[in-house]
């Protein structure tokens, strides 16, 4: 298993789709052509877990703007969840943002996604708020953020 951080969408943006599909049902799940402009921008990344095989097992799409980072989506596939996949891409994309100078990492997450909400306490994110209606009527988002120290 190798953990890579990537500038370049590369070849990837069927996988990340078909990933993505997987974790995130309806009109929530975004499309290869998505990434791809997602990806066009400067400011974006991707942490990509890639397994022995070179099977894409997750990613985390982040953004960086001056001495803060965001994480945009995050997705593991179902048959690799709980082995501490995404655990390892949060803690790559934090040491690869330290080394960028980043001060700060913050995200959005839906109030009911219990097991995304404990990942990011455990990786020492820290609820600073929330976004009502932030994934439709009636679903909350907790922002979350975590200081980087260099």
């Amino acid at each position: 298993m190798a953990t890579r951080i990537l500038k370049d969408i590369e070849n990837l943006g069927p996988v990340l789709a078909a990933i993505h599909q997987s974790c995130f049902t309806g009109k929530g799940a975004w499309s290869s052509q998505t990434f791809e402009e997602l990806m066009a921008f400067s400011t974006h990344y991707l942490c990509v877990d890639f397994q022995n095989d070179q099977t894409v097992s997750g990613f985390i799409l982040y953004n960086v703007v001056m001495d803060q980072s965001e994480i945009i989506t995050l997705a593991v596939l179902p048959d690799f969840r709980r082995k501490g996949i995404a655990a390892n891409m949060i803690d790559a994309m934090l040491c690869a943002l330290i080394q960028q100078k980043v001060h700060c990492s913050f995200l959005e997450v839906n109030q009911d996604n219990e097991p995304a909400i404990g990942l990011y306490l455990r990786c020492g994110y820290a609820k600073i708020g929330q976004r009502l209606h932030y994934y439709g009527h009636g679903q909350h988002a907790d922002i979350m953020s975590k200081k980087l120290e260099s």
